[in-house]
């Protein structure tokens, strides 16, 4: 059975200073920091370089075959 792993993310625009206070608070809390936006980068640019159109259908096949496990730490 898997536990559940305390994350914090913060959403607001750029350059406010919302990594500098997720590092603070994770460090203190001794928790996780889940950064979307580089995920949606990330994502954005295998889709581009695959050269897969941008049609939802198509990106929807694409995340269903994704093997995420690459994307974990180790």
């Amino acid at each position: 059975m898997k536990k559940n792993i305390p994350v914090i993310t913060i959403d607001g625009p750029s350059g406010v200073g919302k990594s500098t206070l997720c590092n603070i608070i994770a460090n203190k809390l001794n928790w996780y920091i889940l950064e979307s936006g580089v995920i949606y980068r990330l994502l954005a640019v295998m889709i581009l370089k695959k050269n897969i159109p941008i049609i939802e259908k198509n990106i929807v096949c694409f995340l269903k075959n994704l093997d995420f496990s690459l994307l974990k730490k180790k």
